[in-house]
């Protein structure tokens, strides 16, 4: 009788062993087929959906939700199918990631295995299961909730996952910031010179093709070369960067700001005729003469000089902008802190500013 037992406890052992190992290369040769097509692959987005595929398929576990920290910013996605509590998400995100403050943005990824009922699932916020996303460049974490106990096996397989979408992610953040570094200006967040050529030959087809205005305005600093005597160098950066930020903050989307070099900055308005254009101008003049710039215990002003033109019929780039150029010098010429054409050349129906939409963006 105890010979009997124990020949049957050996054969269920065995078994589990057997099935063990059926199981594990079986879900190691899918993982491997998963992980060549997550690698090939360069947003954000589409390595959350095949990730969360992945666990789905392999595992019958759904990734909850990801979370990205950088640069004092949090983004999470959230798996759509699930009815949560965003504020409770993020407060458990927050607490997982000591973030404590700063922006969070809240993104869904799309699953294509979605109820097709379009049931809403309720999930319990106590079975997540969290993974830190250990890269250098990286600081993020995995969601996941689980479909049942989890074995040895499918431990390796998330540890896996988590790895590689550290090694995806991470060469996808690496990718958008070089790309930032080629159209951004590190020191204003403005765009650069490089990324002034493609908007403004974007926006000289666009005006062609549909027949609308376009306005561009270049204006310098005045005397900004006593500010950095004065002060040092440091206090000029800052005078820059609270100029620009500013600006960004006051101009609509669909215009592009570009540092176009030392205190100099273009500003490419789509949709805009001239006098609207020079309107914004002295908005814009007004604004940094009043702005009261604080840096290691001083107080600074600044004003600038605009020069503004409007793409004519027949002209090109390079003429527009030796235009704006011209004005622009003769600005300084007449005083600096004004102007070229003067506002009062043009009378408008009401003092407001363009509209913050644009029907040209790309």
């Amino acid at each position: 009788m105890n010979r009997t037992l124990k020949s049957i406890c050996l054969d269920a052992v065995k078994a589990v062993e057997n099935s063990y190992r059926i199981a594990r290369g079986i879900d190691y040769k899918s993982l491997n087929r998963q992980i060549l097509l997550i690698h090939q692959l360069k947003d954000i987005d589409s390595i959350l959906y095949k990730s969360s595929r992945c666990l789905k398929d392999l595992l019958n576990y759904h990734l909850f939700a990801f979370a990205m920290y950088d640069q004092n910013s949090l983004d999470v996605w959230v798996d759509p199918k699930f009815h949560v509590n965003n504020v409770a998400v993020l407060d458990i995100i927050r607490s997982d990631m000591g973030v404590a403050g700063g922006d969070c943005t809240l993104h869904h990824f799309d699953d294509d295995g979605f109820p097709s009922s379009g049931r809403i699932l309720e999930p319990r916020l106590s079975n997540l299961l969290s993974y830190r996303v250990g890269e250098p460049d990286l600081t993020a974490r995995m969601y996941i909730l689980p479909g049942g106990n989890i074995m040895p096996f499918q431990e390796d397989i998330i540890e896996t996952m988590v790895n590689v979408l550290g090694t995806s992610l991470s060469h996808c953040v690496d990718i958008k910031r070089l790309q930032n570094e080629t159209v951004f200006d590190p020191l204003t967040r403005c765009y650069n010179r490089r990324a002034m050529d493609d908007f403004m030959d974007q926006a000289i087809a666009n005006s062609r093709r549909y027949g609308s205005d376009l306005s561009v305005v270049m204006f310098d600093l005045d005397h900004f070369k006593r500010i950095n005597d004065t002060y040092g160098h440091t206090a000029g950066d800052s005078v820059l960067k609270a100029v620009s930020r500013t600006v960004l903050s006051t101009i609509r989307k669909c215009d592009y700001l570009v540092r176009y070099g030392g205190e100099e900055f273009v500003l490419i308005m789509p949709a805009t005729k001239l006098g609207r254009a020079v309107d914004v101008a002295d908005r814009l003049r007004r604004i940094i003469e009043n702005q009261a710039i604080q840096c290691d215990g001083n107080c600074i002003r600044v004003t600038a000089s605009f020069g503004v033109a409007e793409l004519k019929k027949d002209q090109d780039k390079n003429y527009l902008l030796r235009e704006i150029d011209r004005r622009l010098y003769d600005a300084k010429a007449r005083g600096r802190n004004r102007i070229v054409p003067e506002l009062r050349l043009f009378t408008f129906e009401n003092n407001t500013m363009p509209d913050p939409a644009c029907q040209f963006m790309n």
